[in-house]
């Protein structure tokens, strides 16, 4: 009977209970926020930093049209901006700003937006980099290799080492052939600049560019570095314009080695004429009218005649624009005097005699010689003398090419 009392007594407790509960005023919490209810706006998150010079790029995506600003802080709070938000703005709409003249270093910033009536979203974290003269101090410009200018036609070829991390090209500035000044932008993967308006002679300056970062806002610049003017040099005559001419005279060829060969650009392939005797004659169309500067020649190498049999020792070069068809020489002019020269003396044949005719004998033409389109060998010597035929391997060509 007890129990039951007890029973009944607590579901009554129970009922009052939950009867002053439903009475209660439903924000009746209230009363303990003295100030009423906190009210946030949204928070900023995958904030995007693009680093720049002495300066800095932000961007986010707007995520609530209530928000009317946002303030961006750094170095603890001390420094901040404010970005106003456009009314006409969208839900994720992107947002950017830069800050500028800021020095050089790594930074945290805190962002945080409000509304129109100051309420405020929690705080975001980020951090950012700045780059500037310390930077730019560690920066070099790429070298040059070799830098030709070929004498007479306002061509400059220049050769650059690699591109160092980070580099996005070169700026150079030359004087073109008119005496203008030309900027010209190469791009990070450009190995040989070809210039045809080069003034001849005159030097080049160049700086190089580089962005620290591949999302970075500025380029930064080497200081920049003159060059003295590219090393003059002659232009190779064109060999696939090269021709055989036969003149009455001329050698004929054997073995199947024929003159074209010549101009094959292949030293293991060359002419060899018939048994005539000395002197034996054999012309070439240049193809182009040219005053001739420089002619390499490659003997024959393999087995045992490396200067020795028939590869040639004395011979000349004549040269003519209008040659006699009956084989004479009325027409011709004299070029050059060319003898082969054995690095070593005596009949043995050297390791040293060998690398030398590998590369082939250069001859330089006198400052004197006269532009002309048809060239004409005149062998006197072998460097067997008793010899009656000569073998040429190969031979290559550079002059002033004439309009």
């Amino acid at each position: 009977m007890k129990k039951r009392l007890l029973t009944k007594l607590s579901f009554c407790f129970l009922i009052i209970l939950v009867y002053q509960y439903g009475c209660t005023e439903f924000d009746d919490f209230k009363k303990y926020i003295p100030d009423g209810e906190i009210i946030y706006t949204s928070k900023v998150d995958s904030v995007m930093t693009y680093p720049g010079n002495n300066r800095i790029k932000l961007s986010w995506i707007n995520k609530d049209l209530r928000i009317s600003k946002y303030v961006i802080s750094w170095n603890n709070n001390q420094d901040y901006v404010s970005v106003n938000v456009d009314e006409s703005l969208s839900i994720k709409d992107t947002i950017s700003t830069f800050i500028s003249d800021i020095e050089e270093s790594d930074y945290e910033f805190t962002i945080i937006s409000y509304d129109n009536d100051n309420n405020k979203s929690v705080k975001s974290s980020f951090s950012g980099k700045v780059y500037g003269e310390n930077y730019r101090k560690t920066l070099m410009n790429r070298g040059v290799k070799i830098a030709k200018t070929f004498v007479g036609s306002n061509l400059t070829n220049i050769e650059w080492h690699n591109p160092s991390p980070n580099e996005v090209g070169i700026e150079m500035i030359y004087t073109s052939h008119n005496d203008v000044e030309v900027t010209k932008y190469l791009p990070q993967t450009e190995s040989i600049t070809s210039i045809t308006d080069y003034k001849e002679g005159t030097p080049f300056k160049f700086r190089t560019l580089y962005l620290p970062e591949p999302i970075a806002i500025d380029t930064f610049y080497t200081d920049y570095e003159i060059y003295e003017a590219p090393t003059l040099t002659y232009q190779q005559l064109d060999k696939s314009k090269f021709r055989a001419v036969f003149l009455p005279g001329d050698a004929n060829d054997a073995w199947g080695w024929v003159l074209s060969n010549l101009w094959d650009n292949n030293v293991g392939t060359g002419f060899h004429t018939s048994d005539l005797g000395m002197p034996i004659f054999f012309t070439i169309d240049l193809g182009v009218n040219a005053i001739l500067r420089e002619i390499r020649t490659w003997q024959r190498l393999d087995y045992d005649q490396v200067y020795q049999r028939g590869n040639i020792k004395n011979f000349e070069i004549w040269g003519s624009n209008n040659p006699s068809i009956d084989g004479s020489f009325d027409s011709w002019t004299k070029l050059i005097d060319c003898t082969s020269y054995k690095p070593s003396s005596g009949t043995g044949i050297t390791e040293e005699d060998v690398t030398y005719a590998s590369a082939g004998e250069l001859y330089v033409f006198p400052l004197e010689t006269p532009s002309i389109r048809y060239i004409r060998f005149k062998i006197l010597e072998a460097w067997w003398p008793d010899m009656k035929y000569v073998n040429v391997m190969e031979l290559d060509l550079k002059g002033i090419l004439i309009e």
